[in-house]
């Protein structure tokens, strides 16, 4: 009996995903409101010459409520925390200064994304996010870049008071959208965060000038 083995000799080089972020860093100095939301964007390029799959760390995959270390930023997605309310529409027919104080109220009330889960709510030491300072909502969360593309992820902060905020997101590169095994090391954008009250003193100063 004669037996015959053929042997595949396969030789290659496997690259993987070129993905650049723009800005790293978001820096907001001192010119953000509590509870007002505001918006940024980041941008996701792939220089490769395949797609490549992105998909951002959620507060609620990375970790349980912990005491001891509390991330200052509740990371969600739209999925977890629902789309942004309608604006109220306007009342032509009313005395126009109260429905200014009306539609004022209106979007305070329907700010998105909804702030973190507060101290003193029953079981809010166990919910994802308990402690936070600010929410961060990013859209999408999670997607396909094609070869030469480019993928803008908007993202939305929202504090609970005034703070120095330091934090970052992470985005990790899948090897495909079903699995959590990496293609490659993940991104990393600095979040840095002055948050402050408007200042009464400055405007009444600005007042004794012009008045």
């Amino acid at each position: 009996m004669s037996r015959v083995i053929t042997a595949v000799s396969l030789q290659g080089r496997s690259c993987g995903p070129t993905i650049s972020v723009l800005p790293r860093v978001i820096a907001l100095p001192g010119d953000v409101l509590p509870f007002i939301p505001t918006v940024r964007e980041i941008k996701l390029r792939n220089s490769g010459y395949y797609a490549s799959y992105f998909r951002v760390r959620l507060t609620s995959t990375m970790h349980a409520a912990d005491a001891n270390s509390i991330d200052p930023l509740w990371i969600v997605s739209v999925p977890e925390v629902g789309v942004k309310p309608e604006a109220a529409e306007s009342n032509p027919r009313v005395d126009p200064t109260l429905e200014e104080m009306r539609m004022q109220a209106s979007r305070l009330a329907k700010s998105w994304p909804p702030l973190p889960p507060e101290p003193g709510l029953p079981g809010a030491s166990q919910l994802p996010g308990y402690g936070a300072l600010a929410s961060c909502a990013v859209e999408p969360h999670e997607g396909r870049i094609p070869p030469g593309g480019v993928v803008t992820i908007r993202v939305t902060l929202r504090a609970v008071h005034e703070c120095d905020l330091d934090g970052q997101l992470v985005i990790d590169l899948p090897l495909n959208a079903e699995c959590a095994d990496p293609a490659a090391a993940p991104l990393k954008v600095c979040l840095l965060l002055t948050l402050v009250g408007p200042d009464i003193s400055r405007y009444l100063d600005m007042c004794r000038i012009f008045f």
